[in-house]
This record gives structure tokens, C-alpha cells and sequence, in this order.
């Protein structure tokens, strides 16, 4: 049973998903699923947390099992990390500032606008500011305690387990950065699209994601090949997960008008979806198809995200089945490129998105990159039967 337990946990969230897709309603805030319309969680957040949470259950396994077939060393422990205690006090200070802020009568305007946090609000009064300046002194004080507190003797080499954090760290900022970047490209280069919490581009988080690991893998002497094989099913299953996002808040991510009659005989929900009190639907992409008074599409659309879910989890299954089975560092995660790109071609041309070039979208240009690139990586690997040399 404990061999399954990550299974376990992923089927029950996988009900609780199926649950929200037959609602056929959007609910931009968690709390609106249960009733409670105070709570101050983002479902778009949400879902992307738990994308984050079940990547990392699984990838701290299938790193404990490279590292017991003798593919992934251990590497030797450095000395204090500067940069590393600095980021550490800097978040215990944004939090503790932002908290006060929050719990000093702001707590209904952070329901409304969540993006609030991410300003240091010197709009306000020199008190107020203050407050919140002692507040996050306070919680760096209280961080730098519990740090001397909890100092433990540390081993001299650490197990690529034991880099988890730091690897979602990693892969967390790196991978929001090119998100927001590619956004950016794609639509308006404006401060308000920066700070937004929505307005991520898959591609560049893939992108800048992979760059950020595979820098720190090169500075810390960990295998690449091996640890991109570690990724490969992980970011199938995130991305599986991140889509949910997508389509429970009706943050974006649209599918073109339905037009077609059903192939055969399936649940409404997964042929046309109308997007009821979604976040965003009320946009250029869908300005001749919005019905104010009900708050909703007139004519259904693709529910892209929903099939891109299915798709990727399927992908997800033919990855975590097969990694044990193939030997060659490198050759799991070109399987992943070619995958991607196959489904996320096909899937942008039922999606709202511009064309770029030659009748194809950005999304497509880099479907197909990808997919050349696995293609090429795994005729090279499969020749040379080695390790791929990064």
C-alpha cells in the first residue's frame, strides 16, 4: 500500500477535479466552491499549489530511485549560502509586512484584489507604513530564532532527495519569470501585466524552468540527463494539474466556438463549455459571445484545458510506466519533447491564439521545436547508446 500511496492521494484530487469539471460553473475563488465567500485563496492559486505539491511527492521519489541505481551522486555539502539567508530574511520581512498590512483593516480589499500584496502601499499614511515596517522586522527577527534554534550537525554530502526544496525553488522562479516574460511578448509589455498573478505562458515557464535546473545541475555536478528523466513525467503531471487552473476560474486558456454537433454520445461539459462566473471571460476573445445578465458564453467553446488534462495525464501514465525500463540518461525526457509537442500542436488549433507566422501560432512554432528537438535527441541518443553529453 505504501508503494501506491502518491496514487492514492492523486485519485482523490482527480475526483474532487472531475467533481468541478460536471459543475459547469467557474469559481474564481476557492472558498465559492463550499459556500464560503470569504476565504482568501485564489482557485487559480490553488490548483497551481497543488500542481507544485503532487510534481514535488513524485519527484522526490523517482530522485530517491536514481539515486539508489547509482545515476544521481550524492553531492558534497557547501558552505553557508549567502545569497540563499539573504532571499530567506528579505520573504520574512515581505510576509510579515504584508500580513500586518492585511489584519490592520485591509483584509476585505485583499479579498477583492489580491495583487495588493505586492505592493509595499506607501500610498498610505507614515503610521501605517511603520506598522508594517515593525511587522516584518518582527518576523525576521523571529525567522533568524528559529534558524539558530533548529541548527542541527549537517552531513557532509547530500542525497538529490534532499534537494527538493531547492529545486522547486529553482524551477519555481525561474519558470514564473519566463512565464511572465513570454506573457508579456505575447500581449502588452505594461507593469500591470508584470504584477499580475494571472498571465502565464506554459512555453516560458517550460523554458526558463528547464534552463534554471540545468544550470544549477551543472554547478552542483548533478547528472543533467538523468535529472531531466527525473523531471519528464513530473512536468506531464504539473502541467495535467496547472490546467485544472485554468479552466475552474475561467482565467483563459479558450477554446475556439463549438460549432460541431457531438461525435457521439458524451457529458456536456466536456464538448462545449460555457464558462459561467469565469474571471476572465468577459474579453476581446469573447466580446461578441458574452451574455452580461447571466454571466456566461452564449455559444460553448473547446474546453481546451479539460482535454489538455486528460491528454497529459494519459502522457503522464506511458511516462512513470516506462522509466524504469530504459537505460539511457537523456532518452525519457526527449520522449516527453516529443509528446508535448504533439499534443500542444494539435491542441492550438482549436484554441484562441493569433497566428504568427505561416498560419501557425507561437504555440505551435514551439510545438514544433520541441518536437524536432526530441526527435533529434533521441535518434542520438538511441545511436550513440550513452548518456546525452549537456
Amino acid at each position: 500500500m505504501k508503494k501506491y500511496k502518491n496514487f492514492f492521494y492523486l485519485l482523490i484530487l482527480l475526483i474532487f477535479i472531475i467533481f468541478l469539471y460536471t459543475r459547469e460553473v467557474c469559481y474564481p475563488k476557492f472558498g465559492d466552491i463550499f459556500g464560503i465567500s470569504n476565504l482568501p485563496i485564489q482557485t487559480y492559486g490553488f490548483f497551481i499549489a497543488m500542481a507544485f505539491l503532487f510534481g514535488s511527492i513524485f519527484l522526490k521519489d523517482e530522485l530517491k530511485r536514481l539515486h539508489v541505481e547509482g545515476k544521481l551522486k550524492s553531492i558534497k555539502r557547501k558552505s553557508e549560502n549567502k545569497i540563499e539567508n539573504i532571499f530567506n530574511l528579505f520573504f520574512s520581512f515581505f510576509f510579515g509586512y504584508q500580513l500586518i498590512f492585511i489584519i490592520n483593516g485591509n483584509y476585505q480589499k485583499f479579498l477583492e484584489n489580491p495583487e495588493i500584496i505586492l505592493s509595499l502601499h506607501l500610498d498610505k499614511s507614515i503610521f501605517e507604513i511603520l506598522v508594517c515596517f515593525i511587522g516584518g522586522v518582527s518576523f525576521t527577527l523571529f525567522n533568524i530564532f528559529l534558524n539558530k534554534r533548529n541548527t542541527t550537525i549537517e552531513k557532509d554530502f547530500i542525497e538529490p532527495q534532499e534537494l527538493i526544496g531547492s529545486l522547486l525553488g529553482i524551477t519555481l522562479i525561474s519558470g514564473v519569470l519566463g512565464a511572465k516574460i513570454f506573457y508579456l511578448f505575447e500581449t502588452e509589455i505594461s507593469w500591470q501585466n508584470l504584477t499580475s498573478f494571472g498571465g502565464l505562458t506554459f512555453y516560458g515557464g517550460l523554458i526558463c524552468g528547464t534552463l534554471g535546473v540545468i544550470i544549477y545541475s551543472k554547478l552542483n555536478k548533478i547528472s543533467i540527463p538523468h535529472m531531466a528523466d527525473a523531471f519528464a513525467p513530473i512536468l506531464m503531471l504539473s502541467y495535467a494539474i496547472g490546467r485544472v487552473a485554468c479552466h475552474v476560474s475561467g482565467d483563459g486558456c479558450w477554446g475556439k466556438i463549438n460549432k460541431f454537433n457531438e461525435p457521439f454520445p458524451m457529458p456536456d461539459w466536456l464538448w462545449k463549455g460555457y464558462y459561467k462566473f469565469g474571471q476572465s471571460i468577459n474579453n476581446e476573445d469573447n466580446i461578441d459571445n458574452f451574455d452580461a445578465i447571466n454571466n456566461k458564453l452564449i455559444e460553448g467553446i473547446f474546453p481546451t484545458p479539460i482535454y489538455e488534462t486528460i491528454i497529459c495525464l494519459i502522457f503522464f501514465g506511458i511516462l512513470w510506466s516506462i522509466r524504469k525500463k530504459i537505460k539511457i540518461g537523456g532518452l525519457l525526457f526527449s520522449i516527453y519533447l516529443i509528446l508535448n509537442g504533439i499534443e500542444r500542436f494539435f491542441m492550438e488549433m482549436i484554441r484562441v491564439n493569433k497566428d504568427l507566422i505561416f498560419n501557425l501560432t507561437q504555440g505551435q512554432i514551439i510545438a514544433i521545436s520541441l518536437f524536432l528537438f526530441g526527435i533529434t535527441l533521441s535518434l542520438y541518443l538511441l545511436n550513440n547508446k550513452k548518456d546525452a553529453i549537456i
